[in-house]
């Protein structure tokens, strides 16, 4: 049996962040999750995540802060982006190489379809 993915959760949303990180856990994955951009990019610095999901209108920083990071940085992982904004940011997505995007509200179990698992 393979190792499910090592996931990444990032949304100043606290409900969205513990529903999302707790559908994944109890799916079988490695998970972690913060409501702070600035975290991630510290947990991003230390750890491997094979899929990163992240919302895009936070504050400092924005999920396009996170992408243009992991980009920046090499990474080949599944970047997923969660907004109910994504279309106002979709060319900037394209140029980013996003691999998906779910626009908020969304059926967990469709964000457990994009991981393909």
């Amino acid at each position: 049996m393979s190792k499910k993915p090592a996931i990444l959760v990032v949304d100043d949303e606290n409900l969205l962040v513990y529903s999302v990180s707790e559908y994944l856990t109890r799916e079988g994955f490695e998970v972690k999750a913060t409501t702070s951009p600035e975290k991630a990019l510290s947990l991003i610095g230390t750890e491997r995540f094979d899929v990163v999901i992240t919302d895009l209108r936070m504050s400092p920083l924005s999920g396009t802060d996170i992408i243009r990071h992991l980009r920046r940085s090499g990474y080949e992982g599944k970047i997923i982006v969660m907004s109910a904004y994504f279309k106002d940011f979709e060319k900037e997505l394209q140029e980013l190489k996003v691999d998906a995007c779910l626009e908020k509200p969304f059926e967990l179990s469709r964000l457990l379809q994009l991981i393909g698992t």
